[in-house]
């Protein structure tokens, strides 16, 4: 059920977990009348094989093959992956540009490891920014934890323990109401 935790798993495929992910959101926006509500899915009724945008979201550097690893499964599920590796040079403040790309993907997904990431003055990460702004604007929202951040190697682990806080605070937000899936390697994601 929602907010219910679900025991670690290894071995899954990613891109299967993300197509029941997305095929489950598409059945739910069927509304039970085998019609698309276009505004829970901002799909026409009409397209037979839509194409999602999915917005990739995680610390960056210690997860950049996992960021690969989940673009090539939306890539090879015939949907398209956007994440900061994708942006242009922009003169455009950070946060304002991801809002705005976030706004414009059907799907936001959530990808957390060991590390919380740089953080903002009042102390949030970009990446918990940004979860909140896709859960403020009712983005649907597939989030993919490290099942146990006991086993990460060390350079991928934060060393501050204000930071491991708010890690474990947002990893527990994050699993509040909402159905999480759990990974332990790369081949989980992919």
């Amino acid at each position: 059920g929602v907010g219910e935790k679900r025991p670690p798993r290894g071995g899954g495929s990613g891109a299967a977990k993300l197509k029941i992910c997305i095929e489950l959101h598409v059945y739910v926006a069927l509304n039970g009348k085998n019609k698309l509500d276009i505004h829970q899915t901002n799909k026409a009724p009409f397209m037979s094989n839509p194409k999602y945008q999915l917005f990739i979201s995680s610390t960056f550097k210690d997860l950049t093959e996992e960021r690969q690893a989940v673009s090539r499964a939306i890539l090879n599920l015939g949907h398209i992956p956007a994440g900061i590796e994708f942006f242009p040079a922009s003169d455009t403040e950070q946060l304002t540009y991801i809002k705005k790309n976030i706004d414009n993907c059907d799907y936001y997904i959530l990808i957390i490891g060991g590390r919380y990431g740089s953080t903002t003055s009042e102390g949030l990460s970009s990446t918990e920014l940004e979860y909140d702004y896709a859960v403020e604007t009712n983005k649907p929202i597939l989030a993919f934890l490290y099942a146990d951040v006991g086993n990460i190697s060390s350079k991928d682990v934060e060393a501050d323990s204000d930071k491991r806080k708010r890690l474990e605070a947002f990893r527990e937000k994050v699993s509040t109401g909402r159905v999480v899936e759990f990974w332990n390697s790369i081949t989980d994601l992919e």
